[in-house]
C-alpha cells in the first residue's frame, strides 16, 4: 500500500483497490497522495463550516497552498519553512491503511475513530521530509494545545499515530506549543513578507546586508533609522531595504527575536539580547 518507505519518500499508492470503498472518492481526487507540489492534504480548511483559526499559506518550499487548521499549526509551518534541512512538508497526512490503525486501537482497548459510522483515517498534522548528512529522514509532528492533550479522544489518536510511526521508523513527537503566541505568529508573518512582496533573492547581497546591519545595530535605535543608513550604503533605489531586512531575519542571518512584534518604526530585539 505504501510505495516506498526506505529511501526518498513515504507515499501512498493511488491504487483504489487497496483502500476501503468509502475512501475512494477522496483518494481519486488525490487527497493524501503525492509529494512536494503534487501533494494534496486529506483535510482542507474548506472542510470546516466555521474556519476559526484555520488558514491557507502559499509555501515557498513546496510551491503549493498549505492548509493549517489552527494558529499553532501555522506557527509550526513557518518554523519548518525556516529550517534548511526540511525539504518537504505534508500537512494533514492520512494513515490510509485502516486495518493497521484499527488493529492498533483494538490492542489499546479502544474503538477506532469513525466518521458517518465508518472507520476514519487518522491524520498526522505534519509529515516532514528531512535531508540529513546520512540521507533522507522522516518526522511526524502533532500540534496540540495543552487542552487538547487532556481530551481522551485526541490522546487515543496520538497514541495510534505514535505506534504506527514507530512501526515504520518515522520519528514521531508531540510539539511543545507552550511558547506559541499570537505575537510569535505576527512576528513570523512580518519577516516572511519579503516572499509575499516578491523580493528577488541574492544571497551574496543578503550576507553583506546582514553583516552591515549587525555592525550598526543599536538596541534603542528604531529600525527605520538603521535602514535609512543601509539604503544609502548599498544604494538601494527600489525601497526594498525593509524586505531585505525581513529576508535576513527569516533566513536567520539576523538573529531577530520571533517572540516580539517589530514594525519599521520600532526598536529591534535580537535573540542574544533577550532576558530569560
Amino acid at each position: 500500500m505504501i510505495n516506498s518507505m526506505e529511501c526518498d519518500r513515504v507515499i501512498w499508492s493511488p491504487n483504489l483497490n487497496l483502500y476501503a470503498p468509502w475512501l475512494h472518492k477522496k483518494i481519486a481526487k488525490g487527497c493524501g497522495i503525492g509529494v512536494g507540489k503534487d501533494y494534496v492534504p486529506w483535510i482542507k480548511t474548506r472542510d470546516f463550516s466555521s474556519k476559526g483559526t484555520s488558514g491557507q499559506t502559499h509555501s515557498m518550499l513546496t510551491d503549493r497552498v498549505i492548509h493549517t487548521l489552527s494558529e499553532y499549526e501555522t506557527i509550526y509551518f513557518y518554523i519548518l519553512e525556516r529550517d534548511h534541512s526540511v525539504i518537504d512538508i505534508r500537512e494533514q497526512f492520512p494513515i490510509l491503511n485502516l486495518p493497521e490503525t484499527i488493529e492498533i486501537a483494538f490492542n489499546l482497548g479502544y474503538k477506532h475513530p469513525t466518521k458517518y459510522g465508518k472507520p476514519d483515517p487518522i491524520t498526522i498534522d505534519f509529515l516532514i521530509t528531512i535531508q540529513t548528512q546520512t540521507g533522507i529522514k522522516f518526522a511526524a509532528r502533532s500540534i496540540k494545545t495543552p487542552e487538547d492533550i487532556n481530551d481522551p479522544k485526541i490522546r487515543l489518536r496520538l497514541k495510534i499515530e505514535e505506534i504506527w510511526c514507530d512501526k515504520y521508523q518515522i520519528d514521531w513527537a508531540n510539539v511543545d506549543t507552550s511558547s506559541f503566541t499570537k505575537e510569535m505568529l505576527a512576528a513570523l508573518r512580518s519577516i516572511r513578507s519579503w516572499y509575499r512582496n516578491g523580493l528577488i533573492i541574492d544571497n551574496e547581497f543578503a550576507d553583506l546586508f546582514a553583516k552591515a546591519f549587525l555592525k550598526v545595530y543599536e538596541r534603542n535605535v528604531p529600525l527605520n533609522h538603521m535602514l535609512t543608513y543601509l539604503k544609502r550604503k548599498f544604494a538601494i533605489n527600489d525601497n526594498s531595504e525593509y524586505d531585505w531586512f525581513n529576508y535576513c531575519a527569516w533566513s536567520k542571518r539576523i538573529p531577530l527575536s520571533i517572540h516580539h512584534i517589530s514594525t519599521i518604526n520600532d526598536v529591534v530585539i535580537l535573540d542574544k539580547y533577550e532576558t530569560t
